[in-house]
């Protein structure tokens, strides 16, 4: 939980650092002909579900998505 809660909140920096990983990872593969797709987390998390009022929501299909893997996922591929 408290892993993927960092990830979410960009705690000591970890979602930059993802962002930056998956950057070069794709611009890596970016020419290669055999690589159609990725992605870039399999099965998230959706972090604190222990905190509350706040984490149990997190429990609610599209809550979780929307509060926490959209915008990180927005930020792999540029559409702010």
């Amino acid at each position: 939980m408290q892993a993927f809660e960092a990830l979410w909140t960009n705690r000591d920096g970890l979602t930059d650092k993802f962002v930056d990983y998956w950057n070069h990872t794709s611009a890596a593969f970016a020419n290669n002909q055999y690589v159609v797709g990725y992605d870039p987390l399999n099965e998230p998390f959706p972090g604190n579900v222990a905190g509350g009022k706040k984490g149990v929501k997190l429990l609610l299909p599209g809550h979780a998505d929307r509060e926490h893997l959209a915008p990180v996922f927005a930020r792999l591929y540029d559409v702010y």
